[in-house]
Formats: structure tokens, C-alpha cells, sequence
């Protein structure tokens, strides 16, 4: 009998660890919404299409020229000029 007490002894903080983080798993996932509560809470919502205004003579670009250095993000770099641009299209705040 002393050595199934010694085991359970042994291994009794790890199960209890095992099953705490279990137990706060199943409390921390996610909430999940029903396809009706998705509809409900995207129907105050609206969107229109609307051209973006070019400058004339100017050509478009979609990759903006940037210093040698920083050449191997310069995707990045213009998408996020991009998103400041149209920002300031909108006349929001930042």
C-alpha cells in the first residue's frame, strides 16, 4: 500500500496541474457567434464603391521608390503609405 501512495504522492501536483490547465482552457478559448448574430451585428453596416482620385499626368504606382537600404520592404513600406494616404482622403483623425 505505501508504494501506491508514494506514486500518488509523487504524481498528484502534476495531475492537478494538468487538469487547472485544462480547466482554464476551456475558459479561455474564444467565443464563437452564430451565423444569425454575425448577420445581425454586419447589418449596420454599409459599404460603397467609390474611385480614388488621380492626380493628373501622374502615372500609378503600386511600389513607391525608397532609399537602397530599405529596398527588400519597400512593398511594405508603400502599403503603409498607402493606408496613411487613403486616411487622409477619408479626413479622419489619427
Amino acid at each position: 500500500m505505501t508504494t501506491i501512495t508514494n506514486i500518488v504522492r509523487r504524481y498528484a501536483a502534476r495531475v492537478v496541474a494538468i487538469i487547472l490547465i485544462l480547466a482554464l482552457y476551456g475558459l479561455a478559448r474564444l467565443p464563437e457567434l452564430s451565423y444569425a448574430e454575425r448577420a445581425r451585428l454586419a447589418a449596420g453596416f454599409s459599404f460603397v464603391q467609390s474611385p480614388l482620385p488621380e492626380l493628373a499626368g501622374q502615372s500609378s504606382r503600386s511600389v513607391r521608390p525608397v532609399h537602397p537600404s530599405l529596398e527588400r520592404i519597400s512593398a511594405w513600406v508603400s502599403s503603409v503609405g498607402a493606408s496613411v494616404a487613403l486616411n487622409d482622403i477619408e479626413g479622419r483623425a489619427a
